[in-house]
């Protein structure tokens, strides 16, 4: 823009833009599949992947139950911007399936695309044993990959009876 304006009122804020100081926390509700195998003793390592940056991984316990919905807040290491998706990774040989998963960063609610595949990794003795490398009691036969991506699908402006 090279225009000359009149009357115009400017402020200096030098790295107004790159604020990085304010404390995000994302609150998690992940229902779990009901499937009698679907729960998990292993951590799930989780990454938030925004249009501006990204935060994690970050270590999410205890998902062993099957049919049940697990709460857990995470403080966001850095400002990630609108959240575009969630990178999850199960580094043992426990397997996982997910129903559904919800995030709530400050204002906004985000609904993700959970695929329905099993997040587990290959086994080399279950490969020996079994034929395949994957969780052998699992009586849902669905692709496995020890890495999935959810997109979010929507986002909604979360309103209290004092605002947003």
């Amino acid at each position: 823009d090279q225009k000359v304006y009149k009357n115009s009122v400017a402020s200096r804020e030098p790295n107004a833009h790159l604020n990085l100081e304010i404390p995000f926390i994302a609150h998690n509700s992940i229902t779990i599949n009901s499937n009698p195998f679907s729960g998990t003793n292993n951590t799930l390592y989780v990454t938030y992947v925004g249009d501006f940056s990204s935060s994690g991984p970050h270590a999410i316990p205890n998902l062993q139950i099957p049919s049940s919905l697990v709460s857990h807040s995470i403080l966001l290491d850095r400002t990630i911007g609108e959240l575009q998706s969630v990178w999850i990774e199960n580094k043992g040989y426990d397997s996982l399936l997910l129903s559904s998963w919800q995030i709530r960063i400050r204002e906004h609610i985000y609904e993700l695309k959970v695929e329905k595949t099993w997040l587990e990794s290959w086994d080399a003795q279950l490969a020996e044993d079994v034929g395949d490398g994957f969780s052998p009691d699992a009586d849902i036969k669905l692709p496995s990959s020890p890495t999935l991506l959810f997109p979010v699908t929507s986002n909604l402006v979360y309103y209290t009876d004092v605002g947003v």
